[in-house]
This record gives C-alpha cells, sequence and structure tokens, in this order.
C-alpha cells in the first residue's frame, strides 16, 4: 500500500473525468490517495457521489508517490514523491514542445500514458525515463448510449472535444473517411465548440457520397 499524492484538474473536462478514473482505481487497489487540486474547485454539481468521495484525503504528511496528471509548463510548485514521481503525459499530435521533454525528463522518474500513441510521440521527442501504458477509464454505461437520430454502421466513433488545431481532427477526419472508403462500416460522431467549422472541414475533407456517415453535434463541452 502506498501514500500517493494525486495533482490534477478537478473539472468537468476530459483531464478532470480523466482523473476521476485514475482515482477510483488506485483506491479500488488499496492506495491511500490525497488529491491536490490546481485550480480552486467551485463547482461540483456534475460530479457523482463516488466522484466527490474521491476527492476525499486519505492521508496527512509526505506521500511515497507524486502523480502529476496535467501539461509540464503546469508542474511547477508540485511535490514530488519521496520514492517516485510519476508524470502523466498526454498529446494530441506529434512533436510536442521541446521545453516539455526537458521538463519530463529533469522532474520525473516515471511516466503514465494513455495510449500507445502517446508514448510514441513523447518517446521520439526525447523522453527517456521508465514507462507504463495505462488506458483512461470510462465507465460501463457510457457504452450504451446511441446518438439520437443517428443510424448509420456497426462501428462507431464519437469523438467529444474543443475545436483546436491541436487535437488533430483532420486526421481522424481523414482516416474514417479511408476506412469507409475501403467499405469497412465505419461511423463518426463529432461533439464539439464549433460546429460549423467541424462540418467544414468535413467537406473539405471527404467525399461528397461519404458525407452521410459524418454526425456534428454542439454541445458544451
Amino acid at each position: 500500500m502506498l501514500k500517493v499524492e494525486y495533482a490534477c484538474f478537478v473539472n468537468n473536462t476530459g483531464f478532470g473525468h480523466a482523473a476521476l478514473g485514475y482515482l477510483h482505481v488506485l483506491r479500488s487497489c488499496g492506495h491511500k490517495v490525497r488529491v491536490r487540486s490546481m485550480h480552486p474547485i467551485i463547482n461540483q454539481s456534475w460530479m457523482s457521489h463516488e466522484d466527490a468521495q474521491a476527492l476525499q484525503h486519505d492521508f496527512s504528511g509526505i506521500a511515497q508517490v507524486g502523480i502529476w496528471h496535467s501539461i509540464p509548463p503546469r508542474w511547477n510548485g508540485l511535490s514530488q514523491g519521496s520514492e517516485m514521481t510519476v508524470g502523466i503525459c498526454t498529446f494530441e499530435c506529434e512533436n510536442p514542445p521541446a521545453d516539455w521533454i526537458r521538463t519530463i525528463n529533469s522532474k520525473c522518474s516515471n511516466i503514465w500514458y494513455p495510449s500507445k500513441f502517446c508514448k510514441s510521440v513523447f518517446e521520439k521527442a526525447g523522453v527517456e525515463k521508465s514507462s507504463s501504458v495505462i488506458y483512461h477509464m470510462v465507465g460501463d454505461p457510457y457504452f450504451h448510449a446511441s446518438p439520437k437520430g443517428y443510424d448509420g454502421g456497426d462501428f462507431v466513433i464519437l469523438s467529444v472535444g474543443a475545436w483546436k488545431t491541436r487535437k488533430n481532427w483532420s486526421s481522424l477526419i481523414l482516416g474514417c473517411a479511408i476506412a469507409m472508403s475501403a467499405g469497412h462500416p465505419v461511423r463518426l460522431v463529432i461533439k464539439t465548440d464549433r460546429p460549423h467549422a467541424a462540418r467544414a472541414e468535413v467537406v473539405r475533407i471527404v467525399t461528397e457520397s461519404l458525407r452521410k456517415y459524418f454526425m456534428i453535434v454542439e454541445g458544451e463541452l
């Protein structure tokens, strides 16, 4: 059993939900956890009862393991673990910033990556630390929903995120279009804050005959 201080964002975003997933798993494995929120927690109305419980502190004093779940520029002032400091490194595209790589190599003893893609990107960019791929934890109920008004496909990909260049939307759209052209029953649903930009990108990349297999949904992220 380890004493773990987990520094993360506690908000209704991808970072926040991913952190809660890891927190639940750490506790289920028997470790004691202390959450260090990287910003004031103003609103908890979006949390489940289990999520709110995950924010409780299980111990005081020095942590054996420090886990830093944010981008490296936000790591200043965080406490290192007495035995291990783990950085959780995510990036949606290739070529993460060089200053990120220097910070990771100088401050962390171990790295967690949420995907094999992230591991390959950071190691290609120069990260030299021991690492593990630990996928994000997703609650089972999320897999039982069907997008309203959507009837296509055997394999539906739902991608939710802000419409930003670093999210690499173009590659996602192009990859799905290539799979569709090859006869694979793939469908893509995009929920984003800029649906008009998303539709324009689909029109730019995808041939007209395949556009019916792309659905754009506007929503708060």
